[in-house]
């Protein structure tokens, strides 16, 4: 019969070996494809259209538009902002930058959402080429040159990103997220396995429009996006040395409430685009990167709920012998009667030796110190946040919670 302690015991051992195995797979991958991550593709410049969807976005969408018009870029490139039913003054600032500049055209509509803007706005281009920027970010210099010289290679590019600022403990962490995910991502598009496009995207015109654009009923559109690229056997390539810079939560309740639409729309897109997992067809997504991105997770989130429980019941216990042994230290000490669950401490320990070596790779990628303290605090608090997340998220999805953006 199949015991809790041994379900717990055979739980442990496979989320150790996968997760062992998924880290092996990055580092071996980033070995092999090592002057990949850092290729330059010879293309030419054409013109395009760069897209600003902006809902209340007045703070940030003047600096947006001048890191467009910075880039060095010799093609035409025209700008469309999609004014989504702001309540501030964005859509005064959009009007007086395109009286200030030719390039530059305003729509404005009532808050349709992000989806919405972004598919209006794609009836009035022009151009063979389509970029997409959120409002609260912003260019480093020749990120739209080299993003267009991959379309010949790619139909869709992505650039890697980074928080704007770092003056805050949540600021960095996220920063060491972010480095991380670029240099999977740089990986990933090696082995044609990206398979989203978020922050700042370019496309072939033809192919968006192919897929009959965003989706308007999911929350994370640019996941969506990129799944259904791969279903159509579009492939999306993601640049190097270049960064977009953008703004990131810098309050606790921002960050978990991003993360949790981040991760309920990840469920969401897994489940509609399900046919993806295990799928020969798409090789290394089909059959390792996807399938471990939601065999992990859960895995994880079910070995740290059973670790919990099986803590609680030993402090539990704990506390009972210590009051029937009327609270003698003594015999504790010399019997070692405690009992501690090692699963946490042992899993723990195999996620922090993964991350020292991923982070690694993406600070020579990104080019970016970490601080040490930084580094021990991300290592300490970020999976359990992540967990917690993920069980939020899943409960949310059971219960049938609203999404909120």
């Amino acid at each position: 019969m199949l015991t809790f302690d041994t379900f717990n015991l055979y739980l442990f051992v496979f989320v150790v070996y996968i997760s062992i195995l998924f880290g092996v797979f990055w580092i071996f991958l980033y070995l092999k494809h090592r002057r990949f991550v850092y290729e330059n593709i010879n293309g030419k410049e054409i013109p395009l259209t760069m897209i600003i969807p902006a809902h209340n976005e007045e703070k940030h969408l003047k600096k947006c538009v001048e890191s467009i018009k910075e880039q060095n870029y010799e093609e035409r490139v025209d700008i469309l902002i999609v004014d989504d039913g702001s309540t501030d003054n964005t859509g005064s600032i959009a009007d007086e930058l395109a009286r200030k500049h030719k390039n530059v055209r305003v729509i404005h509509q009532k808050n349709m959402g992000k989806a919405h803007a972004l598919n209006r706005a794609l009836k009035e281009v022009h151009t063979s080429v389509v970029g997409f920027i959120d409002a609260d970010s912003f260019l480093s210099k020749n990120v739209l040159s080299t993003s267009v010289k991959y379309l010949s290679k790619y139909d869709s590019v992505v650039s890697p990103m980074l928080p704007t600022k770092t003056n805050k403990i949540i600021l960095r962490l996220q920063e060491i997220e972010y480095m991380m995910a670029s240099m999977t991502r740089k990986i990933s598009s090696a082995i044609g396995a990206m398979f989203l496009t978020p922050g700042m995207a370019i496309y072939k015109t033809d192919v968006l429009r192919n897929v009959k654009g965003f989706s308007t009923t999911t929350i994370t559109e640019d996941l969506e996006m990129g799944l259904k690229l791969i279903l159509n056997g579009y492939k999306i390539g993601y640049i190097s040395n270049e960064f977009v810079y953008t703004e990131c939560p810098e309050t606790w309740k921002r960050f978990l409430r991003q993360r949790i639409r981040w991760t309920r729309g990840f469920i969401e897109n897994m489940i509609h685009y399900r046919k993806l997992l295990f799928n020969r067809k798409h090789e290394h997504l089909g059959l390792f990167v996807l399938p471990m991105r939601v065999i992990i997770p859960l895995s994880a989130v079910t070995l740290y709920v059973l670790s919990a429980y099986d803590s609680i019941i030993s402090f539990v216990q704990n506390i009972i012998d210590f009051v029937n042994t009327n609270f003698d230290i003594g015999f504790f000490v010399s019997t070692r009667h405690i009992s501690i669950s090692t699963y946490s401490t042992v899993f723990f320990l195999i996620l922090t030796f993964s991350y020292l070596i991923i982070i690694h790779m993406a600070r020579k990628y990104s080019r970016r110190n970490v601080r040490p303290l930084d580094l021990v605090t991300f290592i300490l608090i970020y999976p359990t946040i992540n967990m917690l997340i993920t069980i939020i998220s899943i409960a949310y999805e059971i219960v049938g919670a609203k999404k909120r953006w």
